[in-house]
C-alpha cells in the first residue's frame, strides 16, 4: 500500500486507527500481536530495526549487517499493517494527527511510539578527527566499510572511544577483533578507552571490573581518564583528539523526542505513568528506552522494550474498548550480557556476574533466537 498523496490526511476505513511510530522492541512485538481484524494498524518507521544486541558483532566481522537487522516489512504485509517509510516531525494531539517529512499527515485514535535514543553531538568542532556515534547503530556499518578500506591500505590507525559503559567497552573491543581480522595488531591499529575517572563499567560489582579491566588489557587496549569528565563528548583532552584518527562516541544516551513536539522530562525521556500513557494524554502511550517511567529513569536496555511489548498491547486494546488498564512492573533485576569478542563476554544479573566464553554463548543464543522471532 502506497504512503497517502501529500497534504492529505488518512484514517483507514471505519475501524479505531491504532498507530505506531518508531519499529522498536516494543513495536516489534505489536505488529505480530495487535488484533487487526478489530482495528486498523500503521507503523511509521523510515527504515529496518537495527538490534542493538548485535551492534558489535557486526562491527568486529563476526556478524553480517543483514543478520543485526530486522525489516518489519513481510510482518506487516501479511497482517494487513500499513507500513509507511517515513519519518514523523511533529505530532499534533490536539487533531489526532502526525506530521510525517513528506508534508504527509495521518490520523490516529490511538497512538503508540517507540523514540528511542541517541548520542548527543559534541557542542564543539572535533577538528580533523571522523566521529561516529555508536548510534544510529547504522553509523556502526559504515565505520566498519571505512576502517576495512583503511587496514587495506596498511595505515596506522588510531582510535578513540569516548565512554567507558557497556557500549564503550564493546565497541573497543569489536576493534581489536575487527583489526585482527584484517592482520592488524597492536602496532598497527591504537585504541584508547577514554573513562570519566571512574574507569570501566562504573556500577558494576568491583571483582567484575577488575576482570574487565584485565581483558581490556590483554587486547591492548588502553584506558585513560578523562581531567575534565562530563559525560559526553565534549571536554576531550586536546593531546588525544590530535593524534587520533577516529573518535567514536559512546557516552550517555538521550531520548530521541524532541522532534515530535512532545515535552521529555529532561534528559530521561517522555513522562509517562505506570500503564505507560504520556502525561495528560489518554490517547498516546510510549515505551522503550526514550521515557521516563512513573519519575524514574530505567536502564537504556532492550530488556524493558520487551517487556513492555504485551503491557503496550493490553492497554492501546483496553484504551480503545474502554477497559481497565496494567501497570508495567519492571523487574528488579535484569540480565545484561557483554560482548568482548574473541569468544568471550561477560554477564551482570544484579549483583552477580560471571565472565568466560559461556556468557558469550549464551548472549549469541539469546540475540539469534530474538532474531528469528521477529523476523518471521
Amino acid at each position: 500500500m502506497s504512503v497517502p498523496p501529500q497534504g492529505s490526511s488518512t484514517r483507514q476505513n471505519s475501524r479505531s486507527s491504532v498507530v505506531l511510530v518508531g519499529a522498536g522492541h516494543s513495536h516489534l512485538h505489536l505488529i505480530k500481536h495487535l488484533d487487526t481484524r478489530k482495528y486498523a494498524a500503521t507503523l511509521i518507521d523510515p527504515g529496518a530495526f537495527w538490534y542493538s544486541g548485535s551492534a558489535s558483532a557486526m562491527l568486529a566481522g563476526d556478524l553480517k549487517a543483514r543478520d543485526a537487522r530486522i525489516d518489519p516489512a513481510r510482518t506487516c504485509r501479511q497482517r494487513g499493517i500499513l507500513l509507511i517509510r517515513r519519518k514523523v516531525i511533529r505530532v499534533d494531539t490536539r487533531h489526532r494527527r502526525l506530521m510525517l517529512d513528506d508534508a504527509t499527515e495521518v490520523s490516529y485514535d490511538v497512538l503508540s511510539l517507540t523514540p528511542g535514543s541517541r548520542i548527543p553531538p559534541p557542542r564543539h568542532d572535533l577538528a580533523d578527527v571522523e566521529s561516529w556515534a555508536v548510534k544510529p547503530i547504522s553509523r556502526l556499518l559504515a565505520l566498519r566499510a571505512r576502517l576495512r578500506r583503511q587496514l587495506r591500505e596498511q595505515r596506522h590507525i588510531r582510535i578513540l572511544v569516548v565512554g567507558a559503559g557497556a557500549s564503550g567497552i564493546e565497541i573497543a573491543c569489536a576493534l581489536r577483533q575487527l583489526g585482527m581480522r584484517h592482520g592488524a595488531g597492536p602496532e598497527r591499529l591504537d585504541i584508547v578507552l577514554l573513562h570519566n575517572g571512574a574507569g570501566p563499567l562504573p556500577g558494576a560489582p568491583p571483582g567484575c571490573r577488575r576482570w574487565i579491566g584485565k581483558s581490556l588489557q590483554r587486547r591492548d587496549i588502553q584506558l585513560v581518564a578523562n581531567p575534565r569528565p562530563d559525560d559526553t563528548a565534549d571536554d576531550i583532552p586536546s593531546s588525544l583528539l590530535a593524534t587520533a584518527d577516529h573518535v567514536i562516541l559512546a557516552t550517555g544516551l538521550r531520548p530521541a523526542t524532541d522532534a515530535l513536539g512532545l515535552a521529555a522530562a529532561g534528559s530521561c525521556g517522555l513522562p509517562v505513568d505506570r500503564q505507560l500513557r504520556v502525561l495528560g494524554l489518554s490517547d498516546v502511550l510510549a515505551a522503550g528506552d526514550g521515557i521516563d517511567f512513573d519519575g524514574r529513569k530505567l536502564a537504556r536496555i532492550g530488556v524493558h522494550g520487551v517487556r513492555q511489548g504485551p503491557v503496550l498491547l493490553h492497554n492501546l486494546q483496553a484504551t480503545l474498548e474502554g477497559q481497565p488498564l496494567r501497570d508495567y512492573q519492571p523487574p528488579k533485576r535484569a540480565l545484561s550480557i557483554i560482548n568482548l569478542s574473541a569468544d568471550e563476554g561477560v554477564a551482570l544479573y544484579g549483583r552477580s556476574w560471571w565472565g568466560g566464553k559461556a556468557a558469550l554463548v549464551w548472549k549469541r543464543w539469546l540475540d539469534r533466537r530474538f532474531i528469528e522471532l521477529h523476523r518471521d
